[in-house]
């Protein structure tokens, strides 16, 4: 293939944003498009009137087409419209073209729907004017440059409403955006923002709400815990947006209709990321700013949260070290008024969308991708609460998952085998909450067990403070039985050099497959297995950006222990703490400390502090097989750094011995046979 071919080849596989401009004949498409010339960057976007391209490209122009017969007029367009998807795939421009669905006389029963599959097909958006009957009527009398045939308001309106309604459908059955605007809204800044709109910018507002209300929040005082609660469902047993959409259209429920949102998300788009913005155009185009708060309100009126999850909020709410996140994939401003009629609203900050203004929906990939920027940016300890399939990614990601199970008969069918698989493959650590009480519980009690949220163990654990200040995070083996077992021949004077360092080896291994993989926590990959099919296999989470440091010469043999644990990470011989570079770093997602006895812990000390300045937030986990208890004491050196970000000790022993060998008793000269040397 030659390098032109290949680049035009490369060019037709991607889909250029066409946005179709579509109403009734006299609702203004020509009109707007002409300002939308003026208003819009010519560079970025094309314009086209349709019936101009048609005069372009069939034989004869415009005059000629209008006396073919139908199927001579639909392949005329069906070629106008890829015409204009091959000219935004060359120029790399956006497209906005005026078009028409149908045209419909009064006197004719049904009307000649106009629009082709080729329409439908390259369409990425579709905007409908949804300009009031009485003045596109108006405007069809006034306009001295077209014959307009006369027809009546009721039969515009009827025309509007089969337009819209058959326009939508289409629009979700060949994943089109579809939007209505009104004359009240801005029709240039519309276009920019779904144009502009992506999964990655939608991630980036999302973050940067939360950010902005993290600066409101922490003036009284350091965060150290996170309650993070999907809305709908969790907080109470109904969903928010069907009682909206039955305030709005109230023959939804007498009728048996389906609420929109049923129908769109039961769709083929599911709940993906597009879906999301559809609700959202969805909710723009049924109401005005000042009706949709309206309807907040009342939709707020009907909502009564579980008493119990309202009495944790309040208990949580007179604590300055845990603020409460109500992130919903929902109606923001429904929840905002809901927790203001609580009282709630200095104590909870309710992260959502629902109108084009809020810049963001709420998917489940931005719901985990908050809970990770709390605990890596904030440094605080996350507990989830959630109640389906959508909410796993976020409960995967937080310290605590709590499952909220409600009534059977209204609760996601789906959870139970997402639930199962997630415990199953992804080691999701969570317990259920039962409200009521009374209601079944999803699988097995024994993997997910239950919790009362009123239980003072409970209570406590969530109240109290994560770290009090200066504290260091001490794993001691010292009581294990395997450690007793395991540090007998390290204390064993008669045990040197080749059967000692594969001593201290054991215990590395011990120390990382006991302690460090639930301290870092593992992740799942596909590997192959011995009967030849494919399974999810383990390893420690992000081990190929894992950095295991001996600090030589006595740490290494343990450290060698480590890393047969975990054979992917990196590994490095450090003689002082300038041998960790700051690349090595910036690769790095922990950094595991490996030394065989700390006593003083100065060299320990000297490490941290010099990884601290060039890595401020990434976790330290140091593992020693001998740690003295006043190195790690709460005035020590080393736990004064403990509150400037995450550090562990791992020992398979503390000592309350202050002894340090020398010659034939230092543990360097043991492992190596240098006693002689000293």
């Amino acid at each position: 293939m030659s390098k032109m071919s290949y680049q035009t080849t490369q060019l037709q596989q991607r889909k250029p944003v066409v946005i179709g401009l579509y109403g009734v004949p006299g609702s203004g498409k020509t009109y707007l498009l002409q300002n939308l010339r003026k208003e819009l960057d010519t560079d970025s976007f094309a314009f086209y009137e349709g019936s101009q391209v048609i005069d372009r490209v069939a034989p004869g122009g415009l005059d000629a087409f209008k006396l073919m017969i139908d199927s001579q007029k639909e392949y005329w367009r069906r070629k106008a419209i890829i015409k204009i998807q091959d000219e935004c795939i060359l120029n790399g421009k956006a497209a906005i073209v005026t078009g028409h669905y149908m045209f419909w006389e009064e006197d004719d029963t049904l009307g000649k729907p106009v629009i082709t599959v080729a329409d439908l097909s390259v369409y990425t958006h579709i905007v409908y004017l949804d300009i009031p009957a009485n003045i596109v009527l108006q405007r069809r009398l006034e306009d001295r440059t077209r014959d307009r045939s006369r027809v009546s308001a009721s039969h515009m309106e009827r025309w509007q409403r089969r337009e819209k309604m058959e326009l939508e459908a289409s629009c979700l059955e060949h994943g089109i955006l579809f939007a209505l605007w009104t004359s009240r809204t801005d029709l240039a800044g519309l276009i920019r923002h779904l144009i502009s709109h992506n999964e990655s910018y939608n991630l980036q507002v999302a973050k940067e709400f939360l950010d902005n209300a993290l600066v409101k929040v922490t003036g009284s005082g350091d965060l150290e815990k996170a309650l993070f609660l999907d809305a709908d469902r969790t907080l109470t047993a109904e969903d928010t947006g069907t009682i909206w959409w039955k305030q709005h259209n109230p023959l939804i429920e007498p009728l048996s209709m389906d609420c929109p949102l049923r129908q769109l998300f039961g769709s083929k788009w599911g709940y993906s990321y597009a879906a999301f913005w559809q609700a959202t155009l969805m909710y723009e185009g049924a109401a005005s700013d000042e009706y949709f708060e309206r309807i907040c309100q009342d939709t707020a009126n009907e909502v009564r949260m579980y008493p119990q999850v309202l009495a944790l909020l309040h208990l949580a709410s007179t604590h300055t070290h845990i603020h409460a996140f109500i992130v919903t994939s929902g109606l923001r401003l429904v929840w905002e008024k809901i927790i203001a009629r609580e009282g709630l609203s200095n104590s909870i900050t309710v992260i959502g969308g629902g109108r084009i203004a809020d810049g963001f929906v709420v998917t489940p990939e931005v719901k985990a991708s908050l809970v990770e920027s709390l605990q890596n940016n904030y440094k605080m300890e996350v507990w989830a609460f959630g109640d389906s399939p959508l909410d796993i990614p976020m409960l995967k990601k937080a310290d605590r998952a709590m499952v909220i199970v409600g009534d059977a008969t209204t609760r996601s069918r789906s959870m139970e085998n997402e639930l199962g698989k997630a415990i199953r493959d992804d080691l999701l650590s969570a317990h259920q909450v039962l409200l009521p009480s009374s209601v079944p519980p999803r699988l097995d009690t024994t993997i997910l067990p239950t919790l009362d949220l009123m239980e003072p163990k409970f209570i406590n654990s969530l109240l109290s403070h994560r770290n009090p200040p200066n504290a260091l995070s001490i794993l001691d083996a010292s009581q294990k039985a395997a450690s007793k077992v395991l540090q007998t021949p390290m204390r064993d004077a008669s045990i040197l050099g080749p059967d000692l360092r594969k001593a201290h080896r054991r215990c590395g291994r011990y120390l990382a497959a006991e302690y460090l993989c639930e301290l870092i926590g593992v992740e799942t990959y596909e590997m192959r297995h011995v009967q030849g099919h494919k399974i999810n296999g383990f390893r420690l989470k992000e081990e190929r950006k894992t950095l295991i440091v001996a600090l030589m010469r006595s740490g290494e043999p343990m450290a060698f222990g480590v890393n047969d644990i975990f054979p992917t990470a990196s590994f490095l011989h450090a003689d002082k703490a300038q041998d960790l570079t700051a690349e090595r770093l910036q690769r790095s997602s922990t950094v595991i400390l490996v030394d065989s006895v700390i006593n003083s812990g100065k060299s320990i000390f000297e490490f941290v502090c010099h990884i601290r300045r060039l890595a401020p937030v990434i976790p330290i986990v140091v593992v020693a097989g001998v740690v003295q208890k006043q190195a790690i004491a709460g005035d020590s050196p080393i736990a004064t750094l403990a509150v400037h970000g995450k550090l562990t000790v791992v020992a398979l022993r503390v000592s309350e011995n202050k002894y340090t060998g020398k010659g034939g008793t230092d543990t360097g000269n043991c492992l190596f046979n240098t006693v002689h040397l000293d």
